[in-house]
Parts: C-alpha cells; structure tokens; sequence
C-alpha cells in the first residue's frame, strides 16, 4: 500500500502506518506495519509492503471483499482511512480471451433498460438488487445498460 504525507508542523515526525486487512467475517487475514520519517514542513511517500499468504479471491460467483483499514498515529496526529477491496488476476490473451482468476470466461449478457416496469424510471436500491438476482439467476454475467433519456 503507498501513500503521502504532509507533516505541517515545525518538527520532524516518526510515525507508524499499520494496515490491517479484515475478512468478510472480520477476521484479521493479514497486519503490516512501517514507519515513516517525514522533515518539519515536507511532504513524504511511503510504501508498506503487505502480502496476504492465501487469499479469498473476489469472483463473479465468490465476491469476496476485504475491510482495510490504514492508521498513522505520532503526537499530535491520528489519521485513519479505510476501503473495501477484492483480491483477483485479470489476464486477456489472444489464445484464452479474458481470464479471471486463471479461469476464461465467456459474456452472457443482454441490454437493461433503466425502467423498473410499473416503478417507473426512479431507481430504487432494493429494485436494482432484485433485477440483478433475477439476470444473474437466468445465467447473465454481462450487462449492457441503456437510458431512453436524451441529452440536453
């Protein structure tokens, strides 16, 4: 994980950067840590090598995410951000097309009007989910969405 730093103030600044990655489950699959030296009024890249030994790798059938979470913490500064992210290799060749995972995969899919039918055009999460279950549940993994609104 990289990322900057800006220390502001009139002294130098030794500060650990911990980044933990979480499970869907909340478990703690993998915790690294560095430190990062920052000079009075600079700016600073820093880079934290974290590698997760065996990973859940994010599929279209397996969407496995991780919480990560990065901290910085020194005197006078506490700074924390966190994402959500999957862990998966995307690969095309000429020879296999597009694999995922190590694994081809072929596009089954068709065009999606922006309409729920009798809901009108107002998008509505819950109707979104249920639409893609029901395109999913017909075996689409593809879809091509359309707008019959016209641009102003």
């Amino acid at each position: 994980m990289e990322g900057s730093i800006r220390n502001q103030t009139d002294s130098k600044l030794e500060a650990p950067v911990e980044i933990v990655f979480r499970s869907g489950e909340g478990m703690v699959q993998e915790f690294c840590s560095d430190a990062v030296v920052v000079e009075a009024g600079a700016d600073a890249e820093f880079f934290v090598d974290c590698r997760i030994s065996s990973p859940l790798l994010w599929s279209v059938d397996a969407p496995n995410l991780y919480e990560v979470t990065a901290c910085m913490k020194a005197e006078g500064l506490e700074a924390e951000i966190g994402f959500e992210t999957g862990i998966r290799t995307v690969r095309v060749s000429a020879e296999r097309g597009l694999e995922l995972n190590g694994v081809p995969i072929n596009f089954f899919g068709g065009n999606v009007h922006h309409d729920h039918g009798p809901l009108g055009v107002a998008s509505y999460p819950e109707a979104e989910r249920r639409k893609v279950a029901l395109l999913k549940k017909a075996g689409f993994n593809a879809v091509r969405t359309s707008d019959r609104s016209k641009p102003s």
